[in-house]
């Protein structure tokens, strides 16, 4: 799949989740959708593909500012690192 395709539906989702959580936080399926089905199966699934995928294919690592520079000069590794912060938002949004 495309990563631009890729970060823009992930986008609208954590938004899909975000209006549920502003529209409708006390729905009994709210919190399934935005911390379990979101967050956990569909970011986590997509954040570790993400990572698997592009493992040992990108130079630095997080020892440094400039390795973390470098790491994310990889488009899947961006991509991966974006869906984490989506996750993690959605997750504190939830609590």
């Amino acid at each position: 799949m495309d990563l631009s395709l890729l970060f823009k539906i992930a986008n609208n989702v954590a938004l899909a989740g975000w209006i549920l959580l502003i529209a409708i936080p006390q729905w009994k399926y709210t919190r399934l959708v935005t911390t379990g089905l979101l967050g956990t199966l569909l970011f986590g699934g997509v954040y570790t593909a993400l990572l698997i995928f592009s493992f040992g294919k990108t130079q630095g690592g997080f020892d440094s500012l400039e390795g973390v520079s470098l790491l994310f000069q990889n488009q899947a590794v961006l991509a991966a690192g974006w869906i984490h912060y989506l996750a993690f938002d959605l997750f504190v949004g939830r609590w």
